[in-house]
């Protein structure tokens, strides 16, 4: 993550941090279109062949506001929210073909998931979004979300 944040920075973009070490980056830029483009310069100077999922401050606001998880039982980690590279709005099964996820709810640029126990695992839906909706998609949890949010000043909790 050091070297990733140090070539945003070579790239031009401001006030980078990193949350974890799963690619959450946190910078900013003239805007989306300037962000991404740097990123993409960054990641070709690190000779990663990575996509990058961009969303503004105002995104992660109306994301961590649209939360449809409530009381569910579920913990953060079986809660998922999944980024679309690009708008889709393609008609999505409600449940796996096995039941190990649900969707919630569907909007052009984000999938919420909850992960359900079946034969003792928990699912995973960026793979089977990602293939249906014929768009890559990164999937991060509840909890990396709403910290992500907070960093960014959207999260009043």
């Amino acid at each position: 993550m050091d070297a990733l944040r140090a070539a945003l920075e070579a790239a031009g973009l401001a006030c980078v941090s990193t949350y974890l070490q799963s690619g959450n980056v946190i910078a900013s830029g003239e805007d989306a279109g300037d962000v991404a483009r740097r990123v993409a310069a960054a990641l070709g100077l690190l000779k990663l062949d990575a996509g990058a999922f961009i969303r503004s401050g105002d995104d992660m606001r109306r994301i961590v506001a649209a939360s449809p998880f409530g009381e569910d039982g579920s913990d953060d980690s079986h809660r998922f929210v999944t980024f679309l590279a690009e708008a889709r709005t393609a008609e999505l099964p409600q449940r796996s073909p096995k039941g190990d996820w649900e969707i919630l709810i569907q909007s052009k640029l984000e999938v919420y998931t909850v992960a359900r126990l079946v034969d003792a695992r928990y699912g995973a839906p960026n793979g089977p979004l990602e293939s249906r909706l014929r768009t890559p998609a990164t999937t991060r949890n509840w909890a990396v979300v709403r910290a992500v949010a907070k960093l960014l000043g959207c999260d009043d909790e």
